[in-house]
C-alpha cells in the first residue's frame, strides 16, 4: 500500500454504508479498493 505525505493511509469512512444495496456497494468501494494508500473504515 502506498502511503500519503503525512506516511500514513487515507482513511475513508463511509456513513450508514449498505452491503446489500445501494451506490456504496456497487460504486465507491470497488473504486476505492482500487485506490493505493487508501483504508475504507465503517461508521
Amino acid at each position: 500500500m502506498e502511503l500519503n505525505d503525512s506516511g500514513k493511509p487515507l482513511r475513508v469512512g463511509i456513513v450508514d454504508g449498505n452491503p446489500d444495496r445501494g451506490w456504496a456497494r456497487d460504486a465507491h468501494i470497488p473504486a476505492l479498493r482500487a485506490l493505493p494508500g487508501v483504508s475504507i473504515d465503517v461508521l
